[in-house]
């Protein structure tokens, strides 16, 4: 997470073995929504939020709702993000 440019946080989640994709995929979904909420926790206004999934960054930039189930979880991480000043998900390749 990036205020000003300066690093101010980094959440580093152990990589694990998932049997099912899809369950990565809500994992990697949920952290987006930790990172927001902690942002907020410490009172951060302006922040950057980068990660390695692009799909979700995507889903993050996209009004767009769609019928799958995570859709919940990106409306979440959304709706938290509008409590900032000024909110921006960008996609940091591995």
């Amino acid at each position: 997470m990036r205020d000003s440019g300066q690093v101010l946080l980094v959440m580093v989640k152990q990589n694990e073995f998932y049997t099912f994709p899809l369950l990565e995929f809500y994992m990697m979904i949920n952290l987006y929504g930790e990172e927001v909420q902690m942002g907020l926790d410490l009172g951060f206004q302006n922040v950057e939020i980068e990660g390695n999934a692009l799909t979700i960054v995507k889903m993050l930039h996209t009004d767009r709702q769609d019928r799958y189930e995570i859709s919940a979880y990106i409306m979440d991480s959304r709706s938290l993000s509008e409590n900032y000043q000024r909110c921006i998900f960008r996609h940091a390749p591995r």
